[in-house]
């Protein structure tokens, strides 16, 4: 895949992992009334580790 289209692939994993996380978060405190701390910018930061081990394991496997 070309750096254009792992990009958007990139960009629409975010939106959704987001998505699903904020949606989470407010069941989770709405069921329990535990808030966590966990924000935006968190889970941002984790899903680029993720985005990061995944690449680096493609291009071991690939070779």
């Amino acid at each position: 895949m070309d750096a254009i289209g792992t990009a958007e692939m990139e960009q629409e994993i975010e939106k959704k992992v987001i998505r699903f996380s904020k949606r989470t978060k407010d069941l989770m405190e709405d069921e329990t009334g535990i808030s966590t701390s966990v924000d935006e910018d968190d889970i941002k930061r984790y899903l680029e580790e993720v985005l990061i081990e995944l690449k680096g394991k493609k291009n071991n496997h690939n070779q």
